[in-house]
């Protein structure tokens, strides 16, 4: 999770739980009302880190 994210934790857990039924990215961004772009990042991390890309990124 990065914190300038336009989602909200609580949008990022309800995409997640559509991405694992299958819901596409823009499907998702409609439903959240927020940009494609956003979700499609989401759906990227959450491909490769599961659900780890929940988790907050830790600041350097």
């Amino acid at each position: 999770m990065r914190a300038n994210s336009s989602l909200t934790p609580s949008q990022r857990e309800r995409a997640i739980a559509w991405f694992e039924q299958g819901m596409a990215d823009q499907s998702v961004a409609t439903s959240l009302g927020v940009s494609r772009w956003a979700v499609r990042s989401l759906y990227r991390r959450w491909r490769i880190h599961g659900p780890g890309a929940l988790v907050a990124k830790q600041a350097k």
